[in-house]
């Protein structure tokens, strides 16, 4: 039975991940760092079913060479900040290289140079 919109979004837990960046991946002078995009870990959704009714969901990615197309991320794709993609603001770099190791996606990111009010691009270094 569907359940009916969420009186406000406090109702949902914050959901974190906690992924430490190794010191050894981080480069000063590429402005670049390694980290983990992805693990597969279950998220909880919701599918709206009318207007004002969703039902809630765990969507949970399967995180393989065999199941996940990299292409556009290794061609320059932009890392944003906390997945917002309503503005072109919350871009804080570019992906370098993005690989599958093990179950998780993991992608070099580079960000700008100190003091530039954008960030690169996938033909800027």
């Amino acid at each position: 039975m569907p359940d009916t919109i969420m009186a406000a979004p406090v109702a949902l837990p914050m959901q974190l991940r906690r992924a430490p960046i190794l010191p050894a991946t981080v480069n000063p002078e590429a402005r670049s760092v390694d980290v983990v995009f992805t693990t597969g870990a279950a998220v909880r959704r919701r599918r709206w079913t009318g207007w004002d009714t969703s039902v809630p969901f765990d969507e949970i990615l399967e995180v393989s060479e065999r199941a996940v197309d990299l292409t556009r991320l290794n061609a320059g794709a932009p890392a944003l900040d906390s997945h917002s993609v309503w503005s072109s603001h919350s871009q804080v770099g570019v992906v370098e290289r993005a690989w599958i190791e093990g179950k998780e996606g993991k992608a070099t990111i580079r960000f700008p140079r100190e003091g530039s009010t954008r960030p690169p691009t996938a033909c800027s270094a």
